[in-house]
C-alpha cells in the first residue's frame, strides 16, 4: 500500500522527484568535500609541526606563541634575549635549536 503510494507519488510528480534527488547528492557531496578537508588539514598541520619538541617565547599565550613561531598565522608574543636563548641552544640535550627574531629594536635614534 505504502509503496503503491510512493510510486505514484513519484510518477505524478518528477520535478519533486528530481529536486529532492539533486539535493540529496549534492548534501551527501558537500558533506564528503568536508570531511576530505579537514583530514588533508589536521595531517599538514601534524606534517608542519614533526620535529618539533619545544618552542620558547617571551610570556603570553602559548596557542599564540606556536601559531606565530611554527605557522607564522597569528602575532607574535615578542622576543627574548638572544644571550638566554644562548644558554638553551649550548645545552648538551639541544640537537638544533632555531632562533626567530620577529621585528627590529632601534636604539639611540638620532
Amino acid at each position: 500500500m505504502i509503496t503503491k503510494l510512493a510510486w505514484r507519488n513519484i510518477w505524478f510528480k518528477p520535478l519533486n522527484t528530481i529536486l529532492s534527488i539533486i539535493l540529496l547528492t549534492s548534501s551527501v557531496a558537500i558533506i564528503t568535500v568536508l570531511i576530505l578537508l579537514e583530514k588533508q588539514f589536521e595531517e599538514k598541520f601534524n606534517s608542519n609541526i614533526d620535529g618539533i619538541d619545544l618552542v620558547m617565547g617571551a610570556q603570553g599565550s602559548p596557542l599564540q606563541l606556536i601559531l606565530s613561531s611554527v605557522y607564522q598565522v597569528d602575532a607574535p608574543t615578542g622576543n627574548i634575549s638572544f644571550d638566554s636563548a644562548k644558554i638553551w641552544m649550548q645545552n648538551p640535550m639541544v640537537k638544533r635549536a632555531i632562533p626567530l627574531a620577529f621585528g627590529i629594536i632601534i636604539k639611540d635614534l638620532k
